[in-house]
């Protein structure tokens, strides 16, 4: 009856340390537990960067990895450091700054968890991590300090690392790291910090980049129109004269059009007449003139003739007309120049905006996690992009088992619901701003030890890239109602055997002949 009873607590541990976490993203967290070692510093001057030294990692964890998937392995000496680019500005709350600079990490990894760095490991020293920041990190305040926020990073990852859990290697990968730490100054003097708190450098991949298209017309732009230039006109003179006469007219034609203009395009017509009468006859001419152009190009024509019913260019006609006649005179001329237009082909490199791109982040931001106490997780929405972005937003909120949802503090925001949690944010996000909000929650006796959050923001109108939409926050959560700091998952696991062994030896003390 009191083995049976020792099995009784050894099956109840071991469904303790049963979970399964939802997992939607190939992730590598890289955790951080507190108290963390390490610095991280502002010089407070304009052109100064934000300076990450020495920060310990503890962990890696593997969250919808082809291989090895929910595993922790035991990080090894691992300390990361980083740069930011130069200092862009700050509130009464944060400081934000510029985009480059590096992160590094180093150490080894215990591959195979038996608790060495041996054959088959990554052993310390070795490069684990190194990248760029993507856009701009910033330092804002929270409860009870200050947190390294929207720290994007573009990195390659160690190819044993990689390889051990089935992702590609050799290419890059997305990530973010995100620290809390206390700190007696604010915005926008320097500081250094007093102690660092949790946090992780959260890592998914292949990284996506977005791509900026080189635009290259393949055909010739189109001239409309390519047509036939149609002038046609009548002139008619009526002379009345006594004698015999000679009557010589030049004329100047000049027709100017331009493709697809409006209005038509115009004609002018010159005619200039010198008669030269043997007497002092006087004649009378009344001209008619018609015209009626069609036209895509520009054509000059001069033409010279005379009055005569048929008539060519530089011709004289010296009719002889009698006192009694009344002739009348009609000349008439059709052009149909044809113009062609030589095609123009422009090549032209366009470089569109990236335009409104959301991020999502979230963490964990109480110092330690308890079961049977409470909680708080920082979510940050930023637009990455160079657009402006109208609201609604939208975070759905999935938290981890056990969890709940009490209430919500940040300026303009609103949540509902109690597992899943809906939050809105009527309000504009302009390129580069981000906007912040703290859930409180009460973390149940039965949750943990791992806890797993799912955060999503809803794409809005414009946004072509989403692959950033979606982000996960694993937690370590251990200790009792007392607020004791989070240990990681070999610490857990050593302390339920420990109990498992006291809990055997009492139960064989007390009944010595079973």
């Amino acid at each position: 009856m009191k083995n049976s009873k020792a099995g009784a607590v050894i099956t109840a541990l071991g469904l303790a340390l049963t979970f399964t976490p939802s997992v939607r993203a190939q992730t590598l967290d890289l955790q951080m537990s507190a108290p963390t070692a390490g610095t991280i510093s502002y010089d407070g001057l304009p052109t100064g960067v934000l300076v990450g030294n020495g920060i310990q990692v503890d962990a890696v964890v593997a969250i919808g990895t082809p291989l090895n998937d929910g595993t922790k392995r035991t990080c090894v000496s691992c300390s990361l450091s980083f740069m930011t680019g130069a200092f862009t500005s700050s509130t009464a709350t944060s400081w934000v700054f510029g985009n480059g600079g590096s992160a590094v990490l180093t150490g080894g990894v215990d591959l195979d968890n038996d608790g060495i760095i041996g054959a088959g490991d990554i052993p310390t020293g070795t490069v684990l991590l190194q990248g760029t920041f993507a856009n701009n990190p910033a330092v804002a305040a929270f409860a009870n300090g200050f947190r390294v926020v929207n720290a994007f990073l573009v990195d390659t990852k160690n190819t044993t690392l990689t390889t051990f859990y089935g992702l590609p290697a050799g290419g890059s990968y997305d990530g973010g790291i995100n620290l809390s730490f206390s700190s007696n100054t604010a915005p926008p003097s320097g500081f250094n910090s007093q102690s660092l708190f949790s946090g992780d450098l959260s890592n998914q991949g292949p990284h996506t980049p977005i791509v900026t298209p080189t635009l290259t017309p393949t055909s010739p732009p189109t001239q409309t129109p390519m047509s036939t230039l149609t002038q046609t006109w009548t002139s008619t003179s009526t002379q009345t004269p006594t004698s015999t006469m000679t009557n010589t007219s030049t004329e100047s034609i000049t027709a100017t059009s331009t493709p697809t203009s409006t209005p038509p395009p115009s004609l002018t017509r010159t005619t200039t007449s010198t008669p030269s009468p043997t007497n002092s006859s006087t004649p009378t001419a009344t001209p008619s003139q018609t015209a009626s152009p069609s036209a895509t190009s520009s054509v000059t024509r001069t033409p010279t003739s005379t009055n005569s019913p048929t008539a060519s260019s530089s011709a004289t006609h010296s009719p002889t007309i009698t006192s009694t006649s009344t002739p009348t005179a009609t000349s008439r001329r059709t052009q149909t120049p044809t113009n062609t237009p030589t095609p123009v082909i422009v090549e032209e490199t366009v470089t569109p905006a990236i335009g409104i791109d959301l991020a999502i982040d979230k963490h964990f931001a109480s110092p330690a996690c308890s079961p049977g106490g409470s909680g708080s997780y920082l979510v940050t929405v930023t637009n990455v992009g160079d657009t402006n972005a109208g609201g609604p937003f939208t975070v759905t909120d999935t938290l981890p088992p056990g969890v709940t949802f009490v209430s919500v503090s940040g300026s303009g925001w609103q949540c509902s619901g109690v597992t899943q949690v809906t939050c809105t944010f009527n309000g504009n996000l302009n390129g580069g701003a981000s906007i912040s909000f703290t859930l409180q929650v009460n973390v149940g006796l039965a949750a943990g030890p791992i806890l797993t959050n799912e955060v999503d923001v809803a794409a809005v109108t414009g946004e072509l890239n989403t692959g950033n939409n979606h982000a996960t926050e694993v937690t370590i959560c251990t200790g009792g109602t007392t607020g004791v700091p989070a240990m990681d998952l070999r610490g857990f696991v050593v302390a339920l055997l420990a109990m498992v062994g006291i809990a055997y030896l009492r139960l064989r003390s007390s009944n010595p002949s079973s």
